[in-house]
């Protein structure tokens, strides 16, 4: 599952930008003309890429096993125009039971999840 992720997800860091997705979503008027309101005229939302290199956005998948980001990625992040992901901290961390744990290494072994 690491091999698979990091095949995934290296590609995107060596594009010198730690978040980059050109598959960012904006939403359109009920005539399909993009516009920059968050839902269109009719109430409903129909998301739009923006147009390549326009706009930079990243997914966080906070807590997310290796498997499931390694499968979100090839599955729908890839094909929907999005090259990278935030995860949390993988090395080994301090035993807790809040979520800033993941922000408290105790060494660079990459132990987690």
């Amino acid at each position: 599952a690491m091999a698979r992720l990091m095949r995934t997800l290296l590609p995107a860091a060596m594009l010198g930008s730690a978040a980059a997705a050109p598959g960012s979503l904006r939403a359109t008027s009920s005539g399909g003309a993009a516009d920059s309101s968050a839902a269109s005229t009719s109430g409903a939302f129909s998301p739009q890429p923006w147009p390549q290199g326009s706009s930079q956005a990243f997914v966080f998948l906070f807590e997310w096993s290796w498997d499931d980001v390694a499968l979100e990625c090839e599955q729908f992040l890839g094909p929907k125009g999005f090259t990278a992901v935030q995860i949390s901290p993988p090395n080994e961390h301090i035993v807790g039971d809040t979520w800033d744990v993941r922000y408290k290494p105790v060494s660079y072994n990459l132990t987690s999840r």
